[in-house]
């Protein structure tokens, strides 16, 4: 998780999660962690779309396959009814099965004097429905201060045991921040993440950065606190980031640990190490 603190550091349109895990258990790392929304800075329009697929998994889902095949042929020629239905009650569901096509994404950025739109999209071929759409409007900088605000309905997929359907839960993420770089070599940022799962109350989550960038352009410091949703605040994250830049590309190392000895104390970092 702490590798995407770095993210904060450039301005992006989206942060992904580093990997995600379905319903058979199976965790995929994403190769596209974060997208910087630079790249439209100077385009009225830019659309992208991509879609992958794994070799390793599609064989992994052929032999689910197979077995099932298996399975179905031994419980059609038991005479006991019911070894055939422990047959094939041991059969993996469609929806467990491995995935070897991940998406196809869309991305769509508008730009017009200043403000920008950046939608994105996930579609999931197996489960036929869209998983994750998401907005993101940026307004003029004004006064070297530049305001947004993100919106992304996700909808999770619940596997019913009984019927093997799927349920969908939905979940709303709301993120509004604020960065500001009116005084010289100082940037200051903030963020306020409301977060509400269907049927649940609502969680907020905060945090704030202040950076500094030598007049040099060689090195910079960035402080950040970070408040997962409804957390305490004595278990906020406190991170100190030294950034080396080299023509232009950013290279942040964490430094952080002392410091939270400081704030937080020893028993709590071993705590969070754990």
């Amino acid at each position: 998780k702490r590798d995407l603190y770095s993210v904060k550091d450039r301005s992006v349109n989206s942060v992904e999660d580093m990997y995600r895990q379905n319903e058979s258990g199976r965790v995929d790392w994403l190769v596209r962690r974060y997208k910087s929304a630079d790249q439209n800075a100077m385009e009225p329009i830019n659309f992208s779309a991509q879609i992958s697929y794994d070799n390793e998994q599609e064989r992994l889902r052929r032999k689910q396959i197979q077995e099932n095949e298996r399975l179905e042929q031994d419980a059609l020629v038991a005479a006991d009814p019911a070894v055939a239905e422990t047959l094939r009650a041991q059969k993996t569901g469609y929806f467990s099965l491995f995935e070897s096509w991940i998406g196809p994404t869309a991305n769509l950025g508008l730009n017009y004097k200043g403000f920008s739109l950046d939608t994105s999209v996930f579609y999931n071929l197996y489960k036929k429905t869209s998983t994750s759409l998401g907005f993101a409007l940026g307004l003029p900088t004004f006064y070297s201060t530049q305001f947004g605000l993100r919106y992304v309905l996700e909808k999770k997929a619940n596997l019913d045991p009984g019927t093997d359907t799927l349920l969908f839960a939905r979940t709303k993420t709301t993120t509004v921040g604020v960065a500001s770089y009116l005084i010289p070599m100082i940037s200051i940022g903030a963020n306020l993440i409301r977060d509400q799962v269907e049927g649940q109350e609502e969680r907020y989550g905060t945090s704030y950065q202040i950076g500094y960038d030598d007049r040099s352009g060689c090195w910079g410091l960035r402080f950040l606190r970070e408040k997962d949703l409804n957390q305490l605040e004595e278990d906020a994250n406190y991170i100190l980031q030294l950034a080396v830049i080299f023509l232009g590309n950013r290279r942040g190392v964490d430094i952080s640990p002392g410091l939270e000895r400081e704030i937080r104390g020893d028993e709590a970092v071993r705590d969070s190490n754990r």
